[in-house]
């Protein structure tokens, strides 16, 4: 791995940013059907929690909403998921609860795969629309879909990486305007529902606008945290901050971030976590960007103090501040990386590296 510092840390922070939105759909609270068949998939016996004896028993329960849930969760996790059968399975689901949210999430990586497959999402939950269904939900459904594959991904590798897919897969490399505008006004129809999916969507909103540099993002990030309860702020206001940051707002965008630590439960023991590791990242590089370096070693060692998660052990941590400090803090680097592989991605490659690279400059 080449670990050459990236010049401006501005840039870093964009890029950071778009990091953060092009590798994950946020995940949000399922709606109460779907969260209900997931418990029951969760619960079924081990010998019949497989893809196979699902399939089997959905050939004489085919409204099985369990099974078919079930179905689309194990195949996501396949390094080659089975195209056709996800398909099969998707569009089933649409029929059935077009408001699922494993809509999105199961299909996030595919639809870069076959945007043909997207497109007959698309189609076929806004034939769902205006007939009753949940409407509001269907509503976030599509605009994640269009505002996940409006966006450019910033760090091709690792996107492919998280997402599975083959080198060959096309991926897009500007901002998609249509897609965009398309994307925005979901979020804005799905806003107007009275129950949680309005706060979802005034968020996904604020976070599009943000990744796209819409001057409209800080207003519709302050909306957002208007709707959304104190317990489930911590993404939103790292975001925020990110947000703040790409507009100069440095002050402001530290105070926002600084208020994670004490938002974020994501952890096991439901402390700080994941948010928490990247409201710190992001102030070491405002740290660098004001000249400060003993501030932004400080944020870097302190985006480990932290509880493990299902994100920071599996997708792990971000090593852009680690490289920008390479140089100038090789034994706080060092420290950082050392931490990372001890207490939540062991053997991890990138890591290794980097460490190896921080003690010869030691």
């Amino acid at each position: 791995m080449d670990f050459e510092v990236i010049g401006c840390v501005g840039a870093l922070i964009i890029a950071f940013a778009m990091w953060r939105w092009s590798l994950r759909l946020e995940a949000r609270p399922a709606p109460a059907p779907e969260g209900q068949a997931l418990f029951q998939w969760d619960n079924l016996p081990d010998s019949e929690r497989t893809v196979e004896r699902a399939e089997k028993f959905l050939e004489a329960n085919p409204r099985d909403l369990p099974r078919r849930l079930g179905i689309l969760m194990e195949s996501m996790e396949s390094d080659k998921p089975d195209l056709q059968r996800m398909r099969r399975h998707t569009l089933a689901l649409i029929d059935q609860l077009p408001s699922a949210s494993m809509i999105t999430h199961a299909n996030a990586g595919l639809f870069f795969v076959d945007t043909a497959y997207r497109d007959e999402v698309l189609h076929a939950l806004t034939a769902k629309l205006n007939q009753g269904l949940a409407d509001h939900q269907i509503h976030l459904n599509l605009g994640d879909i269009l505002g996940h594959a409006a966006v450019p991904p910033t760090n091709v590798e690792e996107f492919r990486k998280f997402h599975h897919l083959p080198e060959q897969t096309p991926l897009p490399t500007k901002l998609d305007e249509a897609m965009m505008k398309q994307a925005i006004s979901h979020y804005e129809a799905a806003g107007n529902s009275k129950d949680w999916t309005k706060a979802i969507a005034a968020e996904r909103l604020a976070q599009l606008l943000s990744t796209a540099q819409r001057p409209e993002a800080i207003a519709a990030f302050e909306r957002a945290l208007e709707l959304v309860s104190p317990e489930n702020r911590a993404s939103l206001l790292v975001d925020f901050g990110e947000c703040l940051a790409k507009n100069k707002q440095r002050e402001k965008a530290v105070e926002i971030l600084q208020s994670v630590r004490e938002h974020d439960q994501g952890g096991d023991a439901h402390g700080p976590a994941q948010f928490t590791s990247e409201a710190e990242t992001i102030m070491g590089h405002l740290a660098l960007d004001g000249g400060d370096r003993a501030a932004a070693r400080k944020h870097l060692l302190a985006s480990t103090d932290v509880q493990r998660c299902v994100e920071n052990t599996s997708v792990g941590f971000p090593t852009s501040l680690a490289i920008e400090l390479l140089n100038r803090e090789p034994k706080a680097v060092a420290e950082y990386c050392e931490t990372v592989l001890k207490e939540f991605t062991p053997g991890s490659e990138d890591f290794e590296e980097l460490l190896k690279d921080a003690q010869k400059r030691v």
